[in-house]
């Protein structure tokens, strides 16, 4: 009996002392789950690109437009704008006053047609101020927009667009703005800046093409007919040597026909798949110019270690009718897929994968790498149907101790 007593105690001992273990355990075990520190990234699907950095030199068809009048030209077509032959595309005057003059004289004339359409929309309609002040953030963004882009006759647009919201404002708000005095103003000095003429001559293009009123005295320092000859020592050789003068009487270039050339060495090794015909694509990121479209001209010697490719494209405007010397960033490869942090990758079974955070359980999740760098790496996305694989806006865990998949965490 004494014996079967002494069993019990010993039992509820055991037991009292299992509880507390149990317990113990349980708190070590909540304590290490809040303080154990995650840092996640959330899956987002990009366009990354494979690229080879060159620098690239432009040849066009370009011939001089000159003048044989002394003095100050103001130019009425903007750069990379289409003209055909007998278009005025600029007019000099004697000197700068008389220049300055007539630009005042220009902008004199639209801004009393500005107020004159302002005028008459206060005299017909009832201003919605709600919908002036959603224009007047729509209008600064795109200045904002035009002034990054470097574009200044968009820029000179958006500028008209945004003062106008914000002078229709002023009419809805009730604030004090006479458009008869202001009108009358400007046509009190348009009336005497016209009062004497301004003598000038008219410069017309001798034939079509996209207007330029910049000249950097590259035009003629490598023709067309013999890009598909130059060696990369040549190129090299371009590259370095001084732009010739340009003469005074220069009032800009015509840049004929419809094609036009970017001359480059590569390595024959990242383009030696390039065939002529085919279509390649090219950053020049200090320019802000993506993805401009160009087709492969012609390709060097392909048995060499470097050559020189010739890429022509059909595309013209403002910027890139200025453009001569730049980097490039011709793209070979395009990958597009779920971009994540090199960091998060593991291998579980042989399969590469990255741990993700799912409510309050950790899982691993399966990832098909089709590009990878030192930083990051590149999965595309799961066929229909497949399980298991890393999905678009999943937490992905870029850290943490003693990860397992079904892993609880606080």
């Amino acid at each position: 009996m004494k014996k079967s007593k002494k069993t019990g105690r010993v039992k509820l001992v055991l037991s009292v002392l299992s509880v507390v273990l149990l317990l113990v355990y349980f708190v070590y075990q909540t304590k290490l789950i809040s303080k154990e520190d995650y840092s996640t990234q959330v899956v987002m699907k990009t366009e990354d690109l494979e690229h080879y950095n060159c620098n690239g030199f432009i040849v066009r068809d370009e011939r001089y437009i000159t003048s044989g009048y002394s003095g100050m030209a103001v130019t009425l077509v903007k750069n990379g704008e289409r003209v055909t032959k007998g278009d005025t595309v600029c007019l000099v005057f004697k000197d700068t006053a008389a220049a300055e003059d007539y630009v005042r004289i220009k902008a004199l004339e639209k801004e009393i047609k500005r107020y004159e359409q302002l005028s008459g929309q206060a005299n017909i309609q009832t201003f919605d101020v709600s919908s002036i002040n959603a224009d007047i953030k729509d209008r600064c963004r795109k200045l904002q927009s035009a002034a990054d882009s470097g574009n200044l006759s968009s820029l000179s647009d958006r500028v008209d667009d945004f003062r106008n919201s914000v002078t229709s404002l002023q009419i809805a708000t009730g604030s004090t703005f006479s458009f008869q005095e202001k009108l009358g103003s400007l046509r009190n000095e348009l009336s005497q800046l016209t009062s004497s003429s301004l003598p000038y001559e008219a410069v017309t293009a001798d034939s079509a093409g996209y207007f330029s009123g910049y000249s950097d005295g590259f035009e003629n320092s490598v023709s067309i007919s013999d890009i598909d000859n130059i060696s990369p020592e040549l190129l090299h050789t371009i590259f370095q040597a001084k732009a010739a003068s340009v003469q005074s009487n220069v009032r800009g270039k015509l840049i004929k026909g419809f094609k036009w050339y970017i001359l480059c060495v590569v390595e024959n090794k990242y383009f030696g798949e390039l065939k002529n015909t085919d279509d390649v694509y090219v950053n020049i990121p200090l320019q802000g110019i993506e993805r401009l479209p160009t087709k492969v001209h012609s390709f060097g010697n392909k048995g060499a270690e470097k050559t020189v490719l010739v890429l022509e494209c059909n595309l013209m405007n403002e910027s890139l009718c200025t453009l001569r010397s730049a980097d490039l960033q011709i793209i070979f490869k395009e990958h597009e897929g779920y971009k994540i942090d090199s960091a998060a990758v593991r291998v579980l079974d042989g399969q590469q994968g990255v741990y993700v955070k799912t409510g309050n359980l950790i899982r691993f999740r399966k990832i098909n790498v089709i590009y990878a760098t030192d930083e990051y790496v590149i999965s595309a996305p799961p066929e229909d149907g497949a399980s298991g694989y890393v999905r678009l806006y999943d937490e992905v865990i870029l850290k943490g101790e003693d990860l397992f998949d079904g892993k609880l965490i606080g």
